[in-house]
C-alpha cells in the first residue's frame, strides 16, 4: 500500500487522474472513489458501486479483482481500512 500524504496544494488529485489514465491505457484493474460512491475499471468494463462505504466485506473480492489498485484523492485521514 502506498499512500502519498501531502498537503492540499501538492497536486495529488491531478497525480491520482494521471495514474488512473495511465493504468487504464495499459488496461489494469483500478478503482477510483469520487467521494462516497466508487468507479472500478478491469477487462470486463467499468463498474460504479454507490455510497462504498455500505459494502460487505464478503461482496469485496467480488468487486476488488486480483492487482486492483484503488485512487483515492481526500483531504482528510482515512477513518478505517476497507481491506478489513
Amino acid at each position: 500500500m502506498v499512500i502519498a500524504s501531502l498537503n492540499s496544494s501538492a497536486g495529488k488529485t491531478l497525480f491520482l487522474y494521471y495514474v488512473l489514465i495511465l493504468r487504464l491505457l495499459y488496461g489494469l484493474p483500478t478503482a477510483f472513489q469520487l467521494e462516497r460512491d466508487l468507479l472500478v475499471f478491469d477487462e470486463a468494463g467499468v463498474y460504479f458501486i454507490h455510497n462504498s462505504t455500505t459494502l460487505s466485506r464478503a461482496l469485496h473480492g467480488q468487486y476488488f479483482p486480483s492487482g486492483l489498485w484503488c485512487l483515492v484523492a481526500q483531504s482528510r485521514e482515512p477513518t478505517r481500512d476497507i481491506r478489513k
